[in-house]
């Protein structure tokens, strides 16, 4: 299946190409739920199911306020994961996105994760941000 790279609008004054949650986080949950990311044992297990992927418009609004370039860590809000990548310029938001996703689930290789996914203290030292992820682009 083909689509043009044009921009969808998702959210008020929010708007994304349709290849970067198809090619880029489509790619890695589909590693995942196959049975063929690798972690630090060989291969994580089969997910037992992959809800599809929403988006909070109102996240994205106020990600999007409180994104400040000059910061080089950012702290969550209580009930939020958050996952930021910094990328020097002239880098484009594609890339830039690609390799935030990248390097978000390279993560898994340093855990196990369980059946149930148990998000244990292992996983919070060695892959938070692979393990705490709610939602993502």
């Amino acid at each position: 299946m083909y689509t043009t790279l044009r921009d969808i609008h998702i959210c008020h004054n929010f708007t994304r190409k349709p290849y970067l949650k198809s090619s880029i986080s489509i790619t890695y949950r589909r590693l995942v739920a196959s049975g063929w990311a690798q972690d630090s044992d060989g291969y994580a297990k089969w997910a037992s199911k992959m809800p599809a992927l929403t988006y909070d418009c109102t996240i994205a609004e106020k990600s999007n306020t409180q994104a400040d370039c000059t910061k080089d860590t950012y702290t969550a809000e209580a009930g939020h994961s958050l996952n930021w990548h910094k990328e020097r310029y002239p880098a484009t938001r594609e890339e830039t996105l690609e390799k935030a996703v990248t390097a978000w689930y390279e993560k898994l290789a340093n855990v196990d994760l369980d059946d149930q996914t148990t998000y244990n203290d292992k996983v919070k030292a060695n892959a938070e941000f692979f393990a705490n992820v709610r939602v993502l682009v």
